[in-house]
């Protein structure tokens, strides 16, 4: 039991905000996974009321102050009311149970004994982030493009997927499928050979880049004329679940841009952010946000039909090609560089 006469502190030990067996994650991969950020909500989502969210199976509240943006565990420890369900009102959480008023930061009012546990949060990039533990210091996305007027960023409505917020990012940053999974949307020639290509480890993650031929014209860049389109595709992932993917269109000066993140709700699911632009200074939103929908639409039921639904960092358990490269170098991360996935020492 919490020591209810004096106010909580922030980021708690694992075994202090965690009842036995409400844990998905193994426990070793919890306390890596909670070090980092992750995203939980748009930030112009969060207006008015409290949004409920959910991170690492925890469930949270965001609600935004005139000083800010706050978020705490989704729990009042007076009578374990869920302080989502109640209302924001004069810069105060309002308690939907007793009224008890939560101001900036989870401080209550009028029992400091009942303050809520709250996390560390950044807005960036349009999102809102948090971790759950500061023991580490590991970087947010650098996504420059959004802080150009040029770059009009359209946020795709999130969506949870049934998967892993590993097998997200593997199908992301898998090029291979395009031909077999998006061959109504963008999908190359089946037959056409697979470009090698080669992974750079980076401070912030991973990266590489490769050329490929798309088939259909899905670029406003005054080309209408032509049927198949050259690109490059350049991608950058910030460890462990944040992709930026540049389409650097060829024979124009065109550059679509997709920045993709998960939040891993559960080991078992997800929430995928995307947020997509361009160079052209005049975004066509419904354009791009009828290609995500339709792109996902086909990637979807497959990533969450994956088994097992973690992703095997050991190397040996599932068969690898040629084209697995970014897969490999990221499950070599996750293990080797953090430790997620290690065996458990007796």
């Amino acid at each position: 039991m919490w020591d209810r006469e004096q106010p909580l502190r922030p980021n708690m030990d694992f075994a202090e905000i965690f009842a036995p067996g409400s844990n998905s994650f193994r426990q070793e991969d919890w306390e890596i996974l909670s070090q980092f950020w992750h995203p939980l909500a748009f930030s112009h989502e969060i207006r008015g009321d409290p949004v409920s969210e959910k991170l690492l199976d925890m469930n949270l509240v965001i609600y935004r102050t005139s000083h800010g943006i706050t978020v705490a565990r989704d729990l009042s420890l007076y009578k374990g009311t869920r302080i989502s369900s109640g209302k924001m009102d004069n810069d105060y959480l309002i308690c939907p149970f007793h009224g008890l008023r939560y101001a900036y930061q989870g401080y209550c009012m009028d029992r400091p004994a009942f303050s809520l546990i709250t996390f560390e949060s950044k807005e960036h990039c349009g999102i809102v982030w948090t971790r759950l533990k500061r023991n580490r210091e590991y970087p947010l996305p650098n996504w420059a493009f959004l802080d150009s007027d040029q770059y009009i960023p359209v946020f795709i409505p999130s969506e949870i997927w049934k998967a892993s917020a590993s097998r997200h990012v593997e199908n992301f940053n898998d090029v291979a499928h395009f031909p077999f999974v998006h061959a109504s949307t963008f999908g190359g020639e089946e037959g056409d050979p697979f470009p090698i290509y080669q992974v750079r480890n980076e401070p912030f993650g991973l990266s590489f880049e490769l050329p490929y031929t798309e088939v259909g014209n899905r670029f406003p860049d005054g080309r209408p004329d032509l049927k198949d389109r050259q690109v490059v595709y350049r991608y950058q992932l910030t460890f462990p679940f944040s992709t930026c993917l540049e389409v650097d269109v060829q024979g124009s000066d065109f550059l679509h841009v997709i920045l993709d993140t998960v939040c891993p709700r559960s080991a078992r699911e997800s929430k995928i952010f995307q947020i997509l632009t361009d160079n052209s200074g005049e975004l066509n939103a419904e354009l791009w946000l009828d290609d995500a929908v339709a792109i996902n639409s086909e990637d979807r039921p497959l990533v969450e039909a994956q088994t097992p639904e973690d992703v095997p960092l050991d190397l040996r358990e599932e068969v690898h090609i040629p084209a697995d490269r970014f897969s490999l170098e990221y499950r070599r991360a996750m293990s080797n560089k953090f430790g997620l996935g290690a065996p458990i020492s007796s």
